[in-house]
């Protein structure tokens, strides 16, 4: 899940089962991707659901953080290709607040939208939506509880 608060590059890993990556290029930007087979899918399980995003912070205060993320993502069920949107938007906002050096909490709103014809509808949590805490355990190595998009509960994630 993309957060407000990190001020880095970092590569994840989740119990959904997915993966992702953040990048940051400049201070305040930064860009991510992550691929899932979320297991919320049950029956349908191995379906493909990816993400990518930019995220622009705009706010850093006291220990409270806010960024605008805008990105696409989809959904791709291999043995049949009409059954889930490939292609959606999502957009909307991270907040982050640091209770303490070492423990985080985030809320990223992130509605997303189909783009497949005839609409599909809304989705509740696009994969860079969610919400959780995080415990930097060390520097580099930080552990989240909470839920997002890619159905992750927990998370792992190496920070450089």
């Amino acid at each position: 899940m993309p957060a407000a608060d990190r001020s880095s590059s970092a590569v994840a890993l989740g119990s959904g089962p997915a993966v992702g990556f953040g990048w940051q290029p400049a201070p305040r930007w930064s860009f991510g991707a992550s691929a899932a087979a979320p297991f919320y899918y049950f029956q349908d399980f191995g379906t493909l659901r990816y993400g990518a995003w930019a995220m622009y912070q705009l706010l850093e205060q006291d220990g409270f953080y806010m960024a605008g993320i805008a990105g696409l993502y989809g959904d791709i069920y291999f043995p049949d290709f009409n059954r889930y949107s490939p292609v959606g938007l999502q957009l909307g906002a991270a907040l982050a607040y640091k209770l303490n050096k070492r423990l985080t909490l985030r809320l990223n709103i992130v509605p997303g939208v189909s783009l497949r014809l005839p609409p599909v509808g809304w989705v509740v949590f696009p994969p860079a939506g969610g919400a959780e805490i995080a415990w930097r355990m060390q520097d580099q190595l930080e552990l989240s509880l909470g839920y997002n998009g890619n159905g992750d509960i927990l998370g792992l994630s190496w920070i450089f």
